[in-house]
């Protein structure tokens, strides 16, 4: 029934514009990141740590192995080495890069590389973050281990009183907020792109409602 459509008749696509969260929501959001030393505690203190810091696509927390975190080699025998940067290996060639780990990632992450190693399932699993029974980490355990901690920050803040709630927020939604945070920081375009492992800055086109009137996607 489509095919004598005219031009003038076929619907227009919507721009499908992603969502962030406030910026003072964004700013205090570490700080309801889980703080005990469960296996599942520490683990989903890595997950958001590396989020918040790398603006990682949720498919490559998933899909990341250990094999190619770089550490550093100083470390005392014995001991688990500190990882310094994290390659990504992606299905695209812009996806695949090397990403320098600031302070609080590398101490998140080293002291999951710690717990995973005594947990028999975790330190045979090929994933670097997995079930407890050593299982590549689900999309709903990722969106869960996300969502919990927004919900829990937004509660205890006054965001609730001015009418903000948090809806369906998951790992691609604090992705989105570290962008625009750069970006409206001063952080050049083409940085971001190659940062997040996009192909050009067309990838941004869904956060331009967000940004700085003087930033120019092109």
């Amino acid at each position: 029934p489509t095919i004598d459509l005219v031009e003038v008749d076929t619907p227009a696509v919507t721009p499908q514009l992603g969502h962030m969260l406030p910026s003072a929501l964004w700013q205090r959001l570490p700080e309801h990141f889980p703080q005990g030393d469960s296996l599942y505690e520490v683990r989903d203190r890595a997950i958001l740590q590396l989020l918040y810091d790398l603006a990682l696509a949720p498919e490559e927390i998933r899909a990341t192995r250990p094999e190619p975190l770089l550490r550093d080699t100083s470390a005392p025998l014995g001991t688990v080495a500190t990882p310094m940067a994290l390659q990504i290996e992606g299905k695209r060639k812009a996806q695949t890069r090397k990403i320098y780990l600031p302070s609080p990632s590398r101490r998140a992450l080293q002291a999951w590389l710690s717990l995973r190693s005594l947990h028999g399932p975790s330190a045979a699993a090929p994933w670097l973050f997995c079930s407890h029974r050593g299982a590549q980490l689900s999309t709903v355990t990722l969106f869960n281990c996300v969502s919990n901690v927004v919900v829990l920050a937004s509660a205890s803040s006054t965001l609730e009183q001015q009418g903000w709630q948090p809806k369906r927020v998951g790992p691609q939604v604090i992705r989105n907020t570290a962008i625009v945070y750069w970006l409206n920081h001063g952080t050049p375009v083409h940085e971001v792109v190659q940062r997040v492992g996009l192909k050009n800055a067309k990838g941004l086109y869904h956060l331009r409602h967000y940004l700085n009137p003087e930033i120019r996607l092109g």
